[in-house]
């Protein structure tokens, strides 16, 4: 769903190559165009290789030296900022602290009170309650990518960038996941204004997760990456993964990728 109509995130003639002017020169991105929306929640999926990290990393201003254009609320993103959250598929807690410290640990604005508060708040929001003490290796996987998620979300970002953040979890805990993260992208539009809601970019090779979560799901062509299609994803929500409409729009994302679609199994590309 889109909260408005204004664009948050714009990239325009977007191209970034590796090793400019080598031998060994890579051309990872070339002429990508895509408005996103405040408060949509956006899926780019692709063959291995494509380009979709790196266009993560531009996004999340981990890459500088490209071509085009990467405007962030109008802005050019030549850096990171607390405006932007990161998940990586590693949940990347750090082993010697707390949960309540690792979500905290990014935290840079507000006082003591409010930095405990805004810490409370998303532990909770992750259902994580009770475990604040706990340290990473008691906690299970999907637990440990809750918490990694909290403390993506605990600076109150416009956008949350999601690396194939359940990627290393088995299929019932990954589907656990994909419900779990729909509520938490859900909750925090709710509970903010329209002009504030989050949104969501994520990365994933699943394409029944991309069905199941997007609003639009994007597809990358192979090397050089460019944007071959957008496929809306204009399904009420929760959504029904056996329904006529959403197996549909997932047959038509697996003819993408030259695979023929079967009920009942999530394709991964």
């Amino acid at each position: 769903m889109k909260a408005d109509t204004e664009s948050l995130l714009v990239l325009k003639n977007l191209s970034m190559v590796f090793n400019k002017g080598t031998t060994q020169e890579v051309v990872a991105l070339q002429d990508v165009n895509m408005d996103i929306a405040r408060g949509e929640f956006i899926s780019i999926i692709g063959t291995s290789g494509c380009g979709k990290t790196t266009l993560l990393r531009i996004i999340a201003g981990l890459e500088t030296e490209y071509d085009g254009h990467a405007l962030l609320n109008g802005k050019p993103i030549i850096k990171p900022g607390l405006d932007r959250g990161v998940i990586f598929q590693d949940h990347r807690l750090l082993p010697w602290l707390s949960i309540e410290k690792n979500v905290g640990f990014g935290l840079r604005n507000g006082n003591k009170a409010y930095r405990a508060d805004r810490i409370k708040a998303h532990i909770n929001l992750v259902g994580l309650t009770g475990f604040e003490k706990s340290f990473p290796h008691q906690l299970s996987g999907g637990m440990a990518q809750r918490a990694a998620i909290a403390r993506g979300l605990v600076n109150e970002p416009d956008v949350l960038l999601l690396d194939e953040p359940l990627g290393a979890l088995d299929a019932l805990t990954r589907m656990h996941m994909q419900k779990e993260l729909e509520r938490i992208w859900k909750q925090e539009e709710q509970s903010d204004k329209a002009e504030t809601a989050l949104t969501m970019i994520m990365i994933t090779h699943d394409v029944e997760e991309a069905v199941y979560l997007s609003d639009r799901i994007v597809i990358m062509s192979a090397r050089p990456g460019k944007i071959k299609r957008i496929i809306p994803v204009p399904l009420a929500r929760p959504r029904d993964r056996d329904s006529f409409d959403f197996i549909k729009i997932k047959d038509e994302l697996l003819e993408e990728f030259h695979l023929q679609a079967e009920k009942y199994f999530s394709y991964t590309i």
